[in-house]
């Protein structure tokens, strides 16, 4: 008769170190395993992210790029993770972004990076790997997010405000453009005169608004057109001592876009309207072409600074005063980038600080 026998077989694991790329972290364990033969492997288990769901990033265009943002991702030991952040593109591109010097940052309980590398009409996903690293080799990971919202890449950006130019005398003067402007780009020149009698756009510009007031005397002009080499521009502000006040912006193209600028909305927006704290446009204005930005451009006969009450999905880019003449001016410029065609955007309401001065605001738009 033969017994049967169980096997034991102890092993002494002496010194069994594991090391998790976490700073400080060293976990030693020694261990007698017993089991019947051919009993299945075992496992230690490690380190631990929290939440153990990657988090999905939350997208939003910003002048330098894309800002990527998501819930912070902690190691079981309370030490942040690190992170791979992979960018897909529907031009079949897939890169690794937000590394070296530009790789994410924790913000207090969500952590964020920018990438500067998009290329304009290309729409973009993003996803993040929370992950942790020794000597630049992966040892722990989780797997990948699903992907964010896509987003579409601007093919134009806010470039920044010129100087003001002032008259109180007849005669031309030269309004200077942003010293960020540079050929291709998009000129928008803004004259608010506090006299009704009309301002004509300079050579080689196409005006869009040429709006007199209803009530305080004041006209306002606002024309466009693709820079060249040049770096003003003469304009007659027909001054008188009342006072007048010249702006130029500019919308830089953005990386990958060589197409010629163009407007982007059949019907230009612009009214006047009775001094009071807060306006809103009274009709919305629709694209007729892809991938546009989406301008407002508020005036009001004072130095009052203008802001944004409402934004309505709007972005304040500028808002400045000048006097002359000992009259006031003010102009604000907010926008919408990367709208896409047909689209019906609705307006902002704007917001001036002081006594409230007579509005004119008009929305335009370039693609």
């Amino acid at each position: 008769m033969v017994n049967s026998r169980r096997v034991v077989i102890a092993v002494w694991v002496v010194a069994l170190f594991w090391t998790v790329a976490v700073p400080g972290l060293m976990l030693t364990a020694s261990a007698l395993f017993t089991a019947a033969t051919g009993a299945n492997p075992q496992q230690f288990s490690g380190v631990t992210f929290i939440p153990s769901v990657a988090p999905v990033p939350v997208t939003q265009l910003v002048d330098s790029g894309v800002h990527i943002e998501w819930a912070g991702v902690n190691l079981s030991n309370g030490s942040p993770a690190q992170y791979e952040v992979v960018r897909t593109g529907s031009d079949s591109s897939v890169h690794t972004v937000c590394t070296g010097a530009s790789a994410p940052v924790r913000q207090i309980v969500t952590d964020s990076c920018i990438d500067t590398g998009v290329q304009a009409d290309v729409t973009y996903t993003y996803s993040e790997k929370p992950l942790v690293q020794q000597n630049g080799s992966v040892t722990w990971s989780r797997p990948a997010s699903n992907s964010s919202v896509p987003l579409l890449a601007p093919k134009l950006r806010f470039g920044g405000l010129g100087v003001v130019t002032t008259s109180t005398a007849p005669g031309v003067v030269a309004v200077k453009y942003p010293l960020t402007a540079t050929t291709g780009d998009v000129a928008i020149l803004i004259v608010r005169r506090s006299r009704k009698s009309p301002l004509t756009a300079p050579s080689g510009w196409t005006p869009l608004v040429e709006l007199a007031s209803n009530g305080p005397q004041s006209f306002l002009l606002i024309a466009w057109k693709v820079i060249a080499t040049e770096t003003s521009v003469n304009v007659d502000l027909q001054g008188t001592p009342q006072g007048s006040a010249a702006w130029i912006a500019s919308y830089k193209r953005t990386a990958g876009n060589t197409s010629t600028p163009i407007t982007a909305t059949a019907t230009v927006r612009v009214e006047n309207a009775p001094a009071s704290s807060t306006f809103t446009q009274t009709a919305a204005i629709t694209t007729n072409t892809n991938n546009a930005a989406v301008i407002s451009i508020a005036s009001v006969l004072a130095t009052n600074s203008l802001s944004l009450q409402t934004p309505n999905n709007y972005s304040l880019r500028s808002s400045t005063t000048a006097t002359s003449g000992g009259n006031g001016f003010a102009i604000g410029i907010a926008d919408q980038i990367a709208v896409k065609n047909a689209v019906t955007v609705q307006p902002a309401t704007w917001s001036q600080s002081g006594i409230p001065a007579l509005w004119q605001v008009a929305t335009i738009a370039f693609s």
